[in-house]
């Protein structure tokens, strides 16, 4: 997932597949590479869970930084804000993140799907339309 207008930098969003009813609730995972405000890269991430149909989640981001190359040192995580996600399409999602304690702001951006892949053997299309097959 990219805002088309921030270059080199983008969102990895992983839902876990409706395997059956036993699977609730759903895990979203998300990882936000970007930049801090002096241009440096930033890696936030976090998880959370919903309910299959929900189209909005919010999600505690965690700041990942201090980590090791291929190595067996453990990064350092510190929860620095939190992102709203609100799903309008399979190819359309609406965030609202709050960053202040890293001097980030708040606002809403509009998130596009880079490319499109399968879902759980079916192109992208709503949770209803998959749920009825």
């Amino acid at each position: 997932w990219v805002v088309p207008e921030a270059r080199d930098q983008g969102f990895l969003i992983s839902v876990s597949e409706i395997l059956s009813s036993h699977s609730r609730p759903l895990v979203i995972f998300l990882s936000w590479n970007t930049f801090d405000s002096d241009g440096n890269p930033l890696w936030l991430s976090g998880a959370s869970t919903f309910s299959e149909f929900d189209s909005d989640v919010e999600i505690e981001l965690i700041l990942v930084e201090d980590g090791e190359f291929l190595g067996t040192k453990k990064a350092n995580r510190t929860v620095v804000g939190n992102i709203q996600l609100h799903v309008m399409s399979c190819a359309k999602i609406t965030a609202q993140y709050e960053l202040e304690a890293i001097g980030l702001g708040t606002d809403e951006i509009a998130l596009t799907r880079l490319f499109n892949m399968e879902t759980a053997g079916f192109p992208c299309q709503d949770y209803e339309t998959r749920s009825h097959h």
